[in-house]
């Protein structure tokens, strides 16, 4: 690369630089750990839907109504398919 200067006066002056790129042949990141945050993912995404799926369904474990008030948790749900 070469710069070449001049003021009002008339004066120049030129430098000259060498600009030397060389490749980086190491991995980056989503090469190392996409494929390991991929899965990570789908097992997060996995879960949940399947915990979701489960609450909608009436799954085992507490009320989703416990606690709150003007619920009767004593009263039956509907009759399950």
């Amino acid at each position: 690369m070469t710069l070449s200067v001049s003021d009002v006066e008339g004066l120049t002056d030129t430098d000259t630089v060498t600009i030397t790129v060389e490749a980086d042949d190491s991995p980056s990141f989503i090469e190392t750990y996409g494929l390991v945050i991929g899965i990570v993912a789908a097992i997060v995404v996995a879960a949940a839907v399947a915990m979701m799926l489960m609450k909608r369904k009436g799954g085992k474990g507490a009320s989703s109504n416990e606690g709150v008030e003007g619920i009767d948790s004593g009263e039956p749900g509907p009759p399950a398919n």
